[in-house]
């Protein structure tokens, strides 16, 4: 049997908090990955793949606060700013751009993350690319704390986690 043909036959997940739980385990696990390769970058060239994790990660969190806040069991899109960022609270939005050292481009900052997921995939395909490396971390880590904050608002979270 192939990969594939199970995945089909398996029942889809519908329950919206099960799923805020589940996107925000996995970013966990992208942005761990992400910060051990950060740690070894400039020793084992790991930028690329440094960067679609943190991206990753970005997405993930950012789905787990949507599906807590929203109640939807389906979160559809993957482009932070525009179907994901514009489902947050004004005050999930400040909290957010209160917590990363460049406020001034917050803004433009998250409208790049949307991109940077495809561009730093398939990197050689790109003539010229740049990113806003760090606030892809910081912006992460950002998005793990005001998840953390709203899912154990929700009681979504035991406290210890």
């Amino acid at each position: 049997m192939r990969l594939l043909e199970r995945r089909k036959d398996e029942t889809k997940i519908t329950d919206y908090k099960v799923r805020a739980i589940g996107a925000y385990e996995e970013a966990l696990q992208y942005l761990d990955a992400a910060e051990k390769m950060d740690s070894k970058r400039c020793e084992l060239h790991l930028l690329s793949p440094t960067i679609t994790m943190g991206v990753f990660a970005c997405e993930l969190f950012s789905k787990s606060i949507a599906y807590a806040c929203s109640q939807q069991s389906e979160i559809r899109g993957h482009k932070l700013k525009t179907d994901i960022y514009k489902m947050f609270s004004e005050e999930t939005r400040n909290n957010l751009k209160n917590s990363v050292y460049d406020k001034q481009h917050f803004e433009e900052y998250v409208s790049d993350i949307e991109e940077l997921f495809e561009v730093w995939r398939y990197n050689f395909e790109y003539e010229k690319k740049t990113s806003h490396y760090s606030f892809v971390l910081e912006y992460a880590r950002a998005l793990k704390t005001e998840c953390e904050r709203i899912l154990l608002e929700k009681e979504l979270l035991p406290i210890n986690a």
